[in-house]
């Protein structure tokens, strides 16, 4: 998580529906994914992310840890791969323009694009045998959680969110490959301006990001901002953000609502 640039994250356009029940769940599903864990983390961890999953599906309550970066850009820069692996493709798009690949296995609907489309997002995207294996979207301003939700982006500030990678080409450094994609497109967009340091929420339990940041060189690291929080019961919003998240900006905030100047002066 060097320089600012986000791994995997929770932005998954979830429909607010108010205490979902249990009966709605896929248990075959949250087994695999439970052992999966288990194995890759242990028993400690697969127990924490089996508990904030059965907070996020039963209770609607959906708890994140809030980055910033603070390392070297150029340090940063220069851990990226210079291209892709064999056999992979990057492309810079539209995110509509991931319509045909929209499904639950991609983790992608037709109107999160539709709606990331209108507030003017960014997407890179890589594909092998014509198909998306891994893609993420960058926003400047605020970025839709839900249809009640956004995430505010201070400025100067770049958020790069719902960051993927397909399970099977996972461990192969696309994540990174994207951070080269998105660079490269700016610097060249702009004419030699460099992206900036960005900004991210992860969700409370997902070790493969968590600890992405943690095995980053330690001047990489990014600066924990503490946690925050949305639910919605009864038809009720209910946001939390930490001290720390409001010092910076990097807060939720009620879907088009004004942004508070809550960040220091730059």
């Amino acid at each position: 998580m060097s320089g600012g640039y986000k791994t995997e994250t929770m932005n998954s356009q979830a429909s607010g529906n108010d205490l979902p029940t249990l009966a709605r769940m896929n248990t075959t599903r949250v087994t695999r994914d439970f052992f999966e864990n288990r194995k890759q983390w242990g028993s400690r961890r697969a127990l924490i992310w089996l508990f904030f999953f059965l907070v996020r599906r039963v209770l609607n309550v959906h708890v994140y840890r809030v980055w910033v970066g603070q390392g070297s850009y150029d340090a940063w820069l220069s851990q990226l791969p210079k291209g892709l692996p064999e056999g992979y493709e990057g492309k810079v798009l539209t995110p509509e323009a991931l319509i045909p690949y929209a499904s639950p296995e991609n983790d992608l609907t037709e109107s999160f694009l539709k709606t990331v489309t209108r507030n003017g997002d960014r997407c890179f995207a890589i594909f092998h045998d014509q198909q998306v294996v891994s893609y993420t979207f960058s926003a400047r301003q605020r970025a839709t959680v839900t249809d009640k939700v956004d995430f505010l982006v201070p400025p100067g500030l770049r958020y790069g969110y719902k960051t993927w990678t397909h399970r099977q080409h996972r461990r192969r450094g696309l994540t990174h490959a994207l951070g080269r994609l998105e660079h490269d497109e700016h610097y060249q967009r702009t004419h030699g301006e460099m992206l900036g340091k960005g900004c991210y929420y992860i969700e409370y339990s997902n070790y493969a990001s968590l600890l992405s940041n943690v095995y980053s060189p330690p001047d990489q690291r990014s600066l924990y901002l503490g946690k925050v929080m949305w639910a919605i019961w009864f038809g009720r919003l209910i946001l939390y953000n930490s001290r720390r998240a409001k010092w910076m900006g990097t807060v939720l905030a009620p879907a088009g609502a004004p942004a508070k100047v809550t960040y220091p002066p730059t």
